[in-house]
């Protein structure tokens, strides 16, 4: 159960603020339905870059960029009509091996940047990684891998 101020805070994210910003060229008629492709090792933000890219303002900045790239495409949409079709299945994945120095490197990465001494951002990620798989002691990541197809008209 939401409550009204509240439901606002939660559904002002990245697909709200793209069906916000294609609404303003498709008066109010565009219906937008938000899901992830195959998105593998992806990040939403330019670790490069040094502005503030977290909250509303970067859901609403994210939106309008996915906006204009829609707006792009819009004369290569197709027309769909039902069935929509869902599968789900899970998987297996095999982790990659991580040895004993990398774990050891990995934690004093992250010890380092406890102690308040900054460690470049993918190092922090890949040290994650590292303890993250380490962790599973060879047990594969089992995920669910889901499919959903539209049929064109």
């Amino acid at each position: 159960m939401l409550i009204r101020g509240q439901s606002l805070q939660i559904l002002r994210n990245l697909p709200f603020a793209l069906s916000e910003s294609l609404k303003q060229f498709h008066n109010n008629d565009a219906v937008t339905l938000n899901v992830s492709g195959a998105v593998g090792d992806i990040n939403h933000i330019d670790v490069h870059w040094g502005h503030r890219q977290k909250g509303h303002e970067n859901a609403a900045r994210m939106g309008m960029i996915l906006a204009g790239e829609v707006l792009s495409q819009w004369s290569e949409l197709i027309s769909v009509a039902g069935p929509l079709i869902a599968r789900s299945e899970m998987v297996n994945l095999a982790l990659p091996s991580v040895n004993a120095e990398e774990v050891e490197t990995s934690k004093n990465i992250i010890q380092t940047t406890r102690d308040n001494t900054r460690a470049k951002f993918m190092k922090l990620v890949q040290a994650h990684k590292v303890l993250d798989v380490a962790a599973r002691n060879g047990k594969p990541l089992e995920v669910e891998v889901q499919v959903i197809t539209l049929e064109p008209v």
